[in-house]
């Protein structure tokens, strides 16, 4: 029912996690819901003997759109996050 796709970022520690859900619409149809999480990874630390990494200032962005759409529609919030300059793409 839903795809996954993960990539980071090489040059920061900006996550990005994109996935898409089928959602029932009306008369029976469905459609899928995509969503862009982004967020920023923290620097390790120890928890009770081991290590662990956060992130924190996560922001979601969701459509019902098709891929194109939402491309061109998420490029707004990775400006905002600064996120157009971060470097390559590692998949």
């Amino acid at each position: 029912m839903s795809s996954c796709r993960q990539k980071k970022l090489t040059t920061s520690n900006k996550p990005l996690s994109a996935d898409g859900a089928m959602v029932s619409l009306q008369h029976g149809e469905w459609g899928e819901v995509r969503t862009l999480a982004l967020g920023d990874v923290q620097a390790a630390v120890q928890e009770q003997d081991t290590w662990v990494v956060h992130t924190k200032d996560i922001t979601y962005f969701s459509r019902l759109v098709d891929v194109r759409q939402f491309e061109h529609l998420s490029l707004v919030e990775f400006h905002r996050r600064g996120l157009e300059q971060a470097g390559k793409w590692q998949p």
